[in-house]
């Protein structure tokens, strides 16, 4: 696997929606690293962040193999946590959720929000107990 993007890997629509366009390099870095993801069900909720209006999907699904975040970029890694915090697997969302409490980017919020609006309560927990490292300054 290599930090290269692959040319012949279709990046979903659904995936480049999710994040601000100044992360379009990393979209493809994890796009073209990891298995193809695809999504059920709806598109996604929208928000906004600055002037940019974002899909965040629902669920996505995904064989997911860790060792990518060894060869990716930090940034690129985050953004795939976040996209990972949407997986159909409670265990894979709750691990990535950990991973992106102390990074402070606006385009984070939305992924730990939507996961507060879910059932599993494990989740629920961990974002009461680590919500305020999510922004510092606030």
């Amino acid at each position: 696997m290599n930090t290269s993007p692959n040319t012949e890997h279709s990046i979903p629509t659904f995936l480049i929606n999710a994040f601000p366009a100044h992360l379009s390099a990393e979209v493809v870095l994890v796009s073209s690293n990891t298995a193809p993801i695809s999504h059920a069900s709806d598109p996604g909720s929208e928000i906004r962040i600055v002037a940019e209006s974002l899909l965040i999907p629902t669920r996505i699904y995904q064989q997911v193999d860790e060792q990518v975040f060894k060869k990716l970029p930090r940034r690129a890694g985050i953004l795939y946590s976040c996209i990972l915090t949407r997986h159909s697997d409670g265990y894979v969302r709750q691990r990535h959720l950990a991973r992106i409490f102390d990074e402070n980017q606006l385009w984070i919020a939305p992924f730990v929000i939507q996961l507060a609006s879910e059932y599993v309560v494990e989740i629920l927990q961990d974002i009461e107990k680590n919500f305020n490292r999510l922004d510092p300054a606030t």
